[in-house]
């Protein structure tokens, strides 16, 4: 029959060292449990601990700040607030920049001509100033978010490697975002529990990944692989699944990276304003004799200077952003495991 209770009492698990099915049960009710702590003490504190500073989305500070809370004896919270701006979406000017040329190139061949393209050697170029203004203009349209702070707490004493409590109660009804020394002293019980028992959970997914990789008998996961650890009362499905990202911002970056004031040989300047600089044949020379630019630069680009203006291969630009994508990409595993069945009667 359903009881009543007044608190949730959450143990800390156990050392996870093995690859057991009582284990991967703790584990499995760890990842609820630790979010229960989370959102009904850590969070709700935080709330109140920001509360308690002038700075809010309307009271903005004009550098970071941090600020020094001392609840009770050997309690101190240091609060940093960060001020915020909107941030661009690389994602979005990357895609957006490879896209436009696609379709340049697309027109092109098509016989309809756009503004910037010109025709040199039988092949499309591109005006450079063109190409840098309408980056640079995506990247003020890409933006998103809003002007605000970004706050966080670290706690500089006691040590939160010491002292960890085996379990931890979550009264019901309490109002955790009170700022108090009783919650104050919640606050770091749970922050305790929760990273000791993050890390042990950790580790019985490192267990896992070994054990999976040995299974498969390879550490490069190219494809999905499903594996069941069978066990009496229940079978546990570990999956792991390959993911690859690119960095847009490094790409971008990388065609629009303003040059410094001295230019040395391991000077990053995007090529677009390495290309910019040949109009001007000392600047052109200093990047040759500092190896700033070499063969397949120009093979790729063929920088030409007409009224002006230096214009670039079309196809050179393609070919170089399929370049960068390759140099900026990373790959990762994503991991999961869940209950498949179980006989538990």
């Amino acid at each position: 029959m359903p009881e009543i209770i007044t608190k949730i009492d959450i143990a800390l698990p156990e050392e996870l060292n093995r690859l057991t099915e009582i284990n991967f049960l703790r584990a499995i009710s760890w990842k609820d449990e630790s979010k229960e702590i989370k959102n009904r003490i850590v969070e709700p504190f935080e709330v109140g601990l920001f509360s308690s500073l002038p700075y809010n989305d309307s009271n903005i500070p004009k550098t970071e700040v941090r600020d020094r809370i001392l609840p009770a004896d050997n309690l101190e919270f240091i609060i940093t607030t960060t001020p915020t701006t909107k941030v661009t979406s690389y994602s979005n000017v990357g895609t957006e920049l490879e896209n436009y040329l696609k379709f340049l190139l697309g027109q092109y061949e098509n016989q309809v001509l756009r503004e910037g393209i010109i025709t040199i050697d039988n092949e499309p170029y591109l005006k450079i100033s063109l190409l840098i203004d309408k980056i640079n203009q995506d990247i003020e349209n890409f933006k998103s978010g809003r002007a605000g702070i970004r706050q966080n707490v670290e706690i500089a004493k006691p040590d939160t490697k010491i002292d960890i409590p085996s379990a931890i109660s979550i009264v019901i009804g309490r109002d955790y975002s009170t700022f108090s020394e009783l919650n104050a002293r919640a606050y770091l019980d749970a922050k305790k529990i929760l990273v000791t028992g993050n890390e042990r959970a950790k580790t019985l997914e490192r267990l896992m990944l070994e054990e999976t990789l040995k299974t498969i008998g390879t550490k490069k996961i190219k494809e999905t692989y499903t594996i069941v650890f069978p066990f009496e009362n229940i079978s546990i499905v570990y999956q792991l699944i390959p993911r690859s990202s690119i960095s847009y911002g490094s790409i971008v970056s990388a065609f629009i990276k303003e040059k410094p004031k001295i230019i040395k040989s391991n000077s990053q300047i995007g090529d677009l304003i390495k290309a910019q600089m040949y109009l001007s044949e000392e600047e052109k020379e200093l990047l040759k004799s500092k190896s700033l630019v070499d063969e397949d630069f120009e093979t790729n680009y063929r920088p030409r200077i007409r009224s002006e203006e230096v214009y670039i291969r079309l196809k050179g630009l393609i070919t170089r952003f399929s370049l960068y994508k390759v140099k900026h990409s990373s790959s990762s595993i994503e991991k999961n495991y869940w209950i498949h069945s179980t006989t538990i009667s």
